[in-house]
């Protein structure tokens, strides 16, 4: 099958990760660290002060005032910083949570892109074993591109055992009703050979009839003409709708 064209994907915003996160919250609490030694050296003060007061306000009414107002800054300075602690640590947490949700938002969304191409090539893999057609149109388009679009949410890759099944519209696995298990998916590719309109998708066989092989289809279109159509025509000449 072609590989398709090279794309230029714009240049995101790069997304904290763990480990980043993890070096800042080291940093910060080497910060916080500080601070509360800081707040412990303040509450020395002001227990120094306050023996001060106590050895004074026996002795001089002027000492004893001034002892007073020191104990009293050295209290207003040690609830200050304790405010200032408190106030700085709750928005650092909150940044950090946030960074954090981010990273772990973008590692879920990455991990679920690739199970969406595991799910795809795993679909393609049985697509081609069952004849499927592999070249593409002059846009790029292939036989499995709109396989994938009409068809690939009947597919789903369980978790269990990795193994790729079929499920109904209401995502409930599709059994056999011949054996009761769960529908092979080359037996469900097989099924839309017979499909009036899938049937393009497949390769003709005895070189006319069913598929986009030589010769017209149901709907009078030659082989040769379908792969130089647009999306749009591809579309609705197969599936009588546009994309």
């Amino acid at each position: 099958m072609p590989e398709n064209e090279d794309q230029i994907t714009p240049a995101a915003e790069p997304t904290p990760t763990v480990t980043d996160t993890s070096e800042d919250l080291t940093k910060l609490k080497a910060a916080l660290e500080a601070e509360r030694k800081e707040k412990r050296q303040h509450e020395s003060d002001l227990k120094a002060a306050q023996r001060r007061l106590e050895s004074v306000k026996d002795i001089d009414a002027d000492s004893y005032k001034t002892a007073m107002q020191r104990a009293d800054a050295a209290e207003r300075a040690a609830q200050e910083l304790t405010e200032r602690e408190e106030v700085r640590l709750r928005e650092t947490e909150n940044k950090y949570t946030a960074q954090l949700q981010e990273a772990l938002a973008a590692k879920d969304g990455a991990l679920q892109e690739l199970q969406q191409q595991r799910h795809r090539y795993a679909l393609e893999k049985h697509f081609i074993s069952a004849e499927g057609r592999t070249e593409a149109g002059d846009d790029g388009v292939s036989a499995f591109d709109m396989f994938w679009d009409r068809l690939g949410p009947r597919f789903r890759i369980d978790h269990e055992s990795g193994g790729l099944g079929v499920v109904d519209a209401k995502g409930d696995w599709v059994l056999d009703n011949e054996t009761g298990r769960r529908l092979a998916v080359s037996d469900f590719i097989e099924q839309q050979k017979e499909h009036p309109l899938y049937s393009f998708l497949f390769k003709a066989k005895y070189g006319s009839g069913s598929g986009m092989g030589q010769g017209s289809d149901v709907r009078g279109v030659k082989g040769d003409d379908f792969g130089k159509m647009s999306v749009n025509e591809k579309f609705a000449a197969a599936f009588g709708q546009t994309r």
